[in-house]
């Protein structure tokens, strides 16, 4: 539940009553701090609420303005409960961004000027000589992909 502030509530739909048994709600406990919870009962006033992430603690009761809307977002599903399609486009999104993030560090790494400066020997009745010195120069650019 990273996709959204915990430390705000969010503003609900006009006119949605997003308090209600089995939705998701932000719970602000008595020091400000919000939580994830869900609403097990509820009535005009109030709502019993079970924190998600902390299943020892008990359900508590509290004042509907305690609570606040929650966008619905997709709780993380583990890969072997994903649909073969769907396992199949996150596993191609996620080599895709693999492959992304080695270009870029490949980059990083090489792109630029190299100057060098060598020399070039020849075999010369058995002994190495000193033909010529040169000097070599290199470009990568990030458009040469």
């Amino acid at each position: 539940y990273s996709d959204f502030d915990l430390n705000a509530a969010g503003t609900p739909p006009e006119d949605a009553d997003y308090v209600f048994p089995g939705a998701l709600v932000q719970a602000r406990d008595e020091y400000g701090q919000w939580y994830v919870a869900e609403v097990v009962e509820c009535d005009a006033g109030s709502a019993s609420v079970k924190y998600l992430g902390w299943e020892d603690w008990p359900i508590e009761k509290l004042p509907r303005d305690r609570l606040g809307y929650m966008p619905k977002v997709r709780p993380p599903v583990p890969d072997e409960m994903l649909p073969e399609e769907e396992l199949k486009a996150k596993l191609a999104a996620t080599k895709k961004e693999k492959e992304m993030f080695q270009c870029q560090k490949f980059r990083e790494a090489f792109c630029g000027s190299y100057v060098t400066r060598g020399e070039r020997f020849v075999l010369q009745e058995g002994i190495l000589t000193l033909k010529e010195t040169f000097e070599g120069s290199l470009d990568i650019n990030t458009d040469d992909d």
